[in-house]
């Protein structure tokens, strides 16, 4: 997928749990119908390849997800250390944007050690 924020930045989607069996069509959550969309941070860094529970990290009582960003460069170019955003829960379908988790807001960034950590 390729947001706002550049090629190959990638891109998840939260969907919200439900009582029925209709399908859910990925349009509806990208529009904020039954859940939300997690859009990556920059062009190459791949994020939602892998995406996981991260239980209650904060303690609010809504479960966390950690979205993995395997080809980020978090703090030089083409280093491919990766990055991992732990992005805490939320009721609200707005979309989020991994550049605000970076900055502090929504949750917080792992960064890799080494270059090729991936």
């Amino acid at each position: 997928a390729d947001p706002t924020s550049g090629d190959k930045a990638g891109k998840s989607f939260v969907v919200f749990g439900k009582t029925n069996a209709t399908a859910i069509n990925l349009s509806d959550i990208a529009s904020g119908t039954g859940g939300f969309v997690i859009n990556g941070e920059n062009s190459e860094d791949n994020s939602g390849r892998s995406v996981s529970s991260a239980g209650d990290v904060n303690g609010d009582g809504l479960d966390d997800l950690i979205v993995g960003a395997w080809l980020a460069d978090p703090t030089d170019n083409n280093s491919d250390k990766g990055k991992s955003y732990v992005v805490l829960g939320k009721t609200s379908t707005t979309a989020v944007n991994l550049s605000t988790i970076v900055s502090g807001t929504g949750g917080f960034v792992i960064n890799g050690e080494n270059a090729g950590d991936s």
